[in-house]
C-alpha cells in the first residue's frame, strides 16, 4: 500500500488541488461580473462608434458650408465684373450720338466711372483704329500707372480680341511690366452700323478682388484665385494646415476671363464650424461606461447579499457564497475521491499479489 505524500511535500494532487481552485475562482469571478464587463465594452464600443459618426456628420456639414461660400463669391464677383462692364456700355451709348460733344463734357462723365468706387483705374476714348483719343485722368499715361505706355503692346492684343467681338466685352488678366495684372474692358461707340469708336476701361485685377473677398476674409475663410496655373490673389492652399481639407472649388467665366476660386476655412472659423457636439457627446458616454457597470456592479452584490426570513421575529443574514458549497470545494472533494479510489485499487492488487 503506498503513503500518501508528506504533510510539508507538494504532491500532484495538491497542485491540482491548487489548479481547480483558481479555475473555479476564474468562472466564479466570470460568472459573477460579467454583466458589468460587457456593459463597459458595449458602451465603449457605442462611444466608438457615435464618434465617427458625429465627426463624419460635421466634416459633410462643414464641407457644405464652404462650397456654399465658393458659390456665393463665384456668383457675387461675376455680378461685380458685370456692374462694371455695363456702366462702361451705358456711358458709351450715350456718347455714340454725340460723338462731337465737347472734350470737358466727356470728361466730366467718365471722371464718375473712376470715382464711384468702380476700381476703373482709367477710362479712355479710342478711335475706331485704336489709338489714344482721350484719356481720364489724364496721368494714367504716366510711367507705372494704369496706362504706362511700356504695356502697350500687350493691352493691344487683348483689345484687337475684344474690337472683334462688336460689344462689351472684357477680356483675360493682362501681365503688367509692374508685375500686376489688369482686366480691360471695351464698349463700341457707334454710328448707323459702322464703329465710331469705343471707351475702354482698365481694372487693377487686385484691386477688384479685393472688393469682392473683403467679407469673406474678415468672416474667416481663406480664399485663393488662379488663372490657369497663375496664382491672382491669395495664399496658396499648400501654406494651409488641417482645415485646408474642407477646401472647395468654384469655376468663374465671364467673357474672356477664367478664374478658379478655391475657398477653405482658417483654423478658428473651422474649430467654430465644428462645435463642441462630438466632444461632448463622447464624454458623456465615457463617463456612462465607467458609472452603469460600476452601479450594476453594485446592485449584484446587494442583490447576494439579500435578506431571508427565518426565525421568530428577526432576519437571518446570509452570503450564498458561503452558505453554498463552491465550485472550488466540489472540485477538491472530486479529486480526493478519485485518489481514494486509485489508492483502493493499489491496495487490492497488492493483497492479490500476495496471495498469488
Amino acid at each position: 500500500m503506498s503513503d500518501p505524500p508528506a504533510g510539508g511535500e507538494r504532491g500532484p494532487a495538491s497542485l491540482l488541488d491548487r489548479l481547480a481552485s483558481v479555475q473555479a475562482a476564474s468562472g466564479r469571478a466570470l460568472r459573477a461580473h460579467w454583466i458589468p464587463l460587457a456593459t463597459a465594452v458595449a458602451l465603449a464600443a457605442f462611444g466608438v462608434w457615435l464618434d465617427r459618426l458625429l465627426r463624419t456628420e460635421d466634416d459633410f456639414r462643414i464641407r457644405g458650408t464652404v462650397e456654399a461660400e465658393a458659390g456665393r463669391l463665384r456668383s457675387e464677383i461675376a455680378e461685380m465684373i458685370d456692374a462694371r462692364l455695363q456702366s462702361l456700355a451705358q456711358s458709351a451709348a450715350r456718347w455714340q450720338y454725340r460723338l462731337d460733344g465737347p472734350q470737358p463734357a466727356w470728361q466730366a462723365d467718365l471722371t464718375g466711372l473712376v470715382r464711384d468706387d468702380l476700381q476703373y483705374g482709367a477710362v479712355a476714348w479710342l478711335e475706331p483704329s485704336l489709338e489714344l483719343r482721350w484719356v481720364e485722368p489724364p496721368t494714367a499715361r504716366l510711367p507705372r500707372f494704369p496706362l504706362d505706355p511700356q504695356d502697350d503692346e500687350v493691352r493691344g492684343a487683348a483689345l484687337d480680341l475684344l474690337r472683334a467681338r462688336g460689344e462689351p466685352s472684357i477680356s483675360w488678366t493682362v501681365p503688367l511690366a509692374s508685375g500686376h495684372r489688369q482686366i480691360v474692358a471695351l464698349a463700341p461707340m457707334f454710328r448707323g452700323e459702322r464703329p465710331a469708336g469705343y471707351l475702354m476701361g482698365v481694372i487693377r485685377a487686385r484691386d477688384l478682388l479685393d472688393v469682392a473677398l473683403h467679407e469673406a476674409i474678415v468672416s474667416g475663410y481663406s480664399v485663393t484665385v488662379y488663372e490657369g496655373p497663375y496664382l491672382l490673389y491669395g495664399p496658396t492652399w499648400e501654406q494651409s494646415g488641417p482645415e485646408g481639407q474642407w477646401s472647395r472649388d468654384a469655376e468663374l467665366h465671364v467673357g474672356s476671363l477664367g478664374w478658379r476660386i478655391k475657398v477653405w476655412p482658417s483654423a478658428e472659423l473651422a474649430a467654430r464650424l465644428e462645435g463642441h457636439g462630438a466632444s461632448a457627446a463622447v464624454a458623456l458616454v465615457a463617463l456612462l461606461a465607467i458609472a452603469v457597470p460600476i452601479g450594476i456592479h453594485l446592485a449584484q452584490k446587494a442583490a447576494r447579499r439579500r435578506v431571508v426570513p427565518g426565525g421568530t421575529g428577526g432576519a437571518e443574514y446570509c452570503n450564498r457564497q458561503e452558505s453554498e458549497p463552491g465550485e472550488a470545494d466540489l472540485a477538491r472533494r472530486v479529486h480526493r475521491l478519485h485518489s481514494q479510489e486509485q489508492h483502493d485499487d493499489e491496495d487490492e492488487q497488492a493483497d492479490q499479489r500476495a496471495v498469488e
